[in-house]
């Protein structure tokens, strides 16, 4: 099945759209944790690069009631760069794929299994993220 994953723009401060086939699975848990590992690998096309921390685990992925729950290991909080805009493309690569699979659906972060209020000070996470197209690369490349 084809599935739309974003990554960050090289040089950039927006989102872009990258497009890859992966197995079909029926069960929307089995779906969105593939889709999770698909960002873990990174971009493979040259005008994106990767937001999310190297050595970044996934630790778990539950949904309840609308809300995608992910669960990532240290390496998420620790290793982020920091800064407004890189915590938002971090956060939001992961918000906007998973949402893929439901628009309507929301997503909390969990690091090392535990709630945190924000991954390096500057987008709250005590509350469910909803999906945030301002961040997306115009088509036009703007």
């Amino acid at each position: 099945m084809a599935v739309t994953l974003y990554f960050g723009v090289r040089g950039g401060d927006h989102l872009t759209r990258e497009v890859r086939k992966i197995p079909e699975q029926k069960m929307l848990l089995t779906q969105a944790t593939e889709l999770v590992k698909e960002l873990l690998k990174g971009p493979f096309t040259p005008e994106a690069r990767a937001v999310i921390p190297a050595g970044s685990q996934l630790r778990s992925l539950f949904y309840n009631q609308g809300t995608f729950y992910v669960d990532f290991s240290k390496e998420f909080a620790e290793s982020h760069p920091g800064g407004p805009t890189e915590e938002a493309l971090t956060l939001y690569s992961i918000v906007n794929t998973l949402t893929e699979l439901d628009r309507k659906a929301r997503v909390r972060f969990l690091v090392n299994g535990l709630e945190t209020e924000t991954l390096k000070g500057h987008v709250g996470l005590k509350n469910a993220l909803s999906r945030y197209e301002a961040l997306l690369m115009s088509p036009s490349g703007s």
